[in-house]
């Protein structure tokens, strides 16, 4: 198999588990262009932790990833993963949604 690029596997993976580049920055609680820069390879070389966010928030493992980069793995194998966490994604996003609502609601920003 054929070895990928990081930012590739990780957009994969975060489209796969049916999320936005928001959605992943309000997970991670990164800025999205940190992401968006990783994703495209604008950003080469993330350092561990912030792998580690980037893939507790996408509910993969880190191992995962880096067999997919490697080709040991293809990106199915990372998609089925992501859908047994999709309910506690949708869950999450609707939670956010439900947040936000309540800060609109008291001013808040």
């Amino acid at each position: 198999m054929a070895s990928k690029a990081l930012g590739e596997v990780l957009r994969q993976a975060r489209e796969d588990a049916g999320l936005s580049l928001r959605d992943l920055a309000r997970i991670t609680g990164m800025p999205i262009g940190q992401l968006s820069g990783i994703e495209t390879g604008a950003r080469r070389d993330p350092g561990f932790s912030t792998m580690m966010r980037i893939v507790d928030g996408l509910g993969v493992s880190l191992d995962d990833i880096a067999a997919v980069v490697k080709g040991s793995l293809t990106t199915p194998h990372i998609a089925a993963q992501t859908k047994k966490r999709r309910k506690l994604i949708a869950a999450a996003k609707a939670d956010l949604a439900r947040l936000d609502k309540t800060l609109e609601l008291l001013g808040m920003p």
